[in-house]
């Protein structure tokens, strides 16, 4: 199933997070507005989980930029070695002898290899460094949620205001459920092997 998203794998796995915790950061503010007199320090504490939820969108999008704006220059200095490569064999073969056009062919098949071996290092070096910081983020979102819904369970035991107003209570059930689901469709890439990562199940 994951193959099917093929090599934007990763940017299906940002925008997963980027809308759940847009979501979670919602559903703070639907709590808070659907709780008449929600004591204090329960709202607080819902701010601050508004503002955990704010920043690990931020990162996401970040990432998902950065992502976005890596794969066009990617792909446009591939073909461009690819070209040249191409073109290489043919573009001198009227000036040289067939001992000469024989060791430019060599020289220049050096020469444009070696590019590609550097490139190609550079590119699995940019990839372990997307899959690590792609797997740090995925499991802090994760663990984020987990608490989060452990907290609503407790906020609905011990506000005094949320047990008087039964719909207000099912609205922080509601809310619980959904992060709940955000654990849930997240679970494939969590099980990912630590060796494979988001990225090695596509290369």
């Amino acid at each position: 199933m994951l193959s099917t998203y093929g090599s934007f794998l990763p940017l299906r796995v940002l925008e997963e997070i980027r809308h759940w915790k847009q979501q979670e950061s919602w559903h703070v503010e639907v709590i808070k507005s659907a709780t008449e007199g929600l004591e204090p320090t329960y709202v607080r504490l819902l701010d601050d989980w508004r503002t955990v939820f704010e920043q690990t969108e931020r990162t996401a999008i970040e990432l998902l930029e950065e992502q976005r704006s890596a794969l066009d220059p990617a792909d446009q200095a591939w073909h461009q070695e690819w070209k040249q490569m191409s073109a290489a064999p043919q573009a001198h073969t009227h000036e040289f002898t067939e001992h000469s056009k024989q060791s430019r062919g060599l020289d220049t098949s050096s020469s444009v290899k070696m590019p590609l071996s550097e490139s190609a290092s550079n590119s699995q070096l940019d990839s372990q460094e997307l899959n690590r910081r792609l797997d740090d983020l995925l499991q802090t979102a994760n663990r984020q949620s987990q608490e989060y819904v452990r907290q609503l369970g407790l906020l609905s035991e011990h506000s005094h205001a949320l047990r008087q107003q039964p719909k207000s209570a099912g609205v922080v059930l509601h809310a619980a459920h959904e992060s709940q689901y955000f654990l849930i469709s997240t679970t494939p890439f969590r099980n990912l092997a630590p060796s494979q990562g988001l990225l090695g199940c596509i290369m």
